[in-house]
């Protein structure tokens, strides 16, 4: 008798449940707008603290390059002196 109870049981059947529920929707709506005012945030208010911080850092490089190149052409020069001169003591 057991076989009874489970030859006739109907099966239930799944309702089909739309993709986007009111729930879903409201999350996915609110991952959008914190996306968006992360966003936001970044372009006008980080981007221009670095952008300055960054010129600060590019004219302090163009400095220290523009001395750097004044001290090699010195060092340059003064080697040439310098094997001017051995070749004059060398040669004399």
């Amino acid at each position: 008798m057991p076989d009874d109870f489970e030859e006739e049981m109907p099966k239930k059947r799944k309702k089909g449940k739309p993709l986007l529920t009111g729930k879903r929707a409201t999350i996915l709506l609110v991952a959008i707008a914190l996306i968006v005012l992360g966003a936001l945030f970044q372009h006008f208010l980080v981007e221009p603290v670095l952008e300055e911080q960054n010129a600060v850092k590019y004219a302090r490089c163009l400095t220290q390059k523009q001395v750097l190149d004044e001290r090699f052409v010195q060092a340059d020069s003064e080697r040439r002196a310098c094997e001017y001169q051995l070749a004059q003591c060398t040669a004399g």
